[in-house]
């Protein structure tokens, strides 16, 4: 028999907790630019679901769409790991991200996230969401929407078990026989601040800090979609204990501090081979010391 040759292409990664009133209209966008062409591949990780979601999911089996479930909820974070790996064995050249409560995902609007990545430069583009007509989040939060295309590249500290991608990403720091395991389950939006660091401010001339520099980054996009969600107040109720809540809104604040800790270390090993660099030796004595002779004098 022969091997199936996977295509190249953009594959589509959609998270999905608790999430059975939006999910349809997602998968049903998704599989309709699938069908097109547009999208070569869709991925749906049930987190742990205890809804209806993972039966929705399943129902799109036939339009293509691949399901993974969860026994319980590992957070947005690790599904991205999971999926990125996913996407890697496919082949893929682009990687996309979708949240799961969405009203839809237009085709006009999709495209608008593709139009930049024609530019090889650029390595992650996001995409705004608004709610009944005014935007879902306020201008110094564009920067942590969940609607990105991400070029594969970009992703490869992470494929390869970068310690450093792992551990900010998913929160993953252990590394035993070519397996990683989860010390724990990074949510809030720890997952978008790292992406923004590691693939944008990292690459800046901006502190990480300054929200609007990663519009001003040289491998970063910012689309003027117009992607709906459901407000707030309709979103489905999800029962979780006081610790695990306490830990969805501490996680951004652990992220800035992680990132920030390793930026300002990474500044004082930068700042260090400086000073070494202009302690330099006269080219007489570089060369005398490579033949094992002294100059003369």
């Amino acid at each position: 028999m022969q091997k199936r040759v996977q295509e190249k292409g953009l594959y589509v990664f959609v998270p999905a907790y608790n999430e059975e009133k939006t999910l349809g209209n997602v998968l049903r966008g998704l599989a309709g630019l699938k069908k097109r062409g547009i999208i070569q591949g869709i991925l749906v990780v049930d987190d742990g679901s205890t809804d209806r979601t993972g039966k929705i999911a399943e129902s799109f089996r036939k339009a293509g769409v691949e399901v993974v479930h969860f026994k319980r909820n590992f957070g947005k974070a690790y599904g991205f790991y999971y999926a990125a790996k996913w996407a890697q064995r496919k082949g893929a050249e682009l990687f996309g991200m979708f949240d799961a409560d969405l009203n839809g995902i237009p085709e006009e609007e999709f495209r608008k996230m593709l139009e930049p990545m024609k530019d090889p430069q650029i390595e992650m583009v996001l995409g705004e969401v608004y709610t009944k007509g005014e935007k879902h989040m306020v201008k110094d939060f564009t920067n942590l929407t969940g609607q990105r295309i991400i070029r594969m590249k970009a992703l490869k500290p992470l494929l390869i078990g970068q310690k450093n991608w792992l551990n900010l990403i998913a929160g993953i720091n252990k590394r035993r026989k070519g397996r990683v395991q989860s010390k724990y389950s990074r949510r809030g939006y720890g997952l978008e601040i790292a992406l923004n660091y590691l693939i944008g401010w990292r690459k800046s001339p901006y502190s990480f800090w300054d929200v609007e520099g990663l519009t001003d980054c040289k491998n970063v996009r910012v689309a003027r979609t117009e992607f709906k969600s459901l407000p707030v107040s309709s979103m489905p109720e999800r029962r979780v204990s006081k610790i695990r809540a306490s830990r969805v809104l501490s996680e951004p604040t652990q992220t800035y501090e992680e990132i920030e800790r390793r930026a300002n270390k990474a500044n004082m090993l930068k700042e260090m081979r400086k000073r070494r660099s202009t302690i330099k030796k006269p080219a007489a004595l570089k060369y005398a010391a490579r033949r094992g002779k002294r100059p003369r004098a």
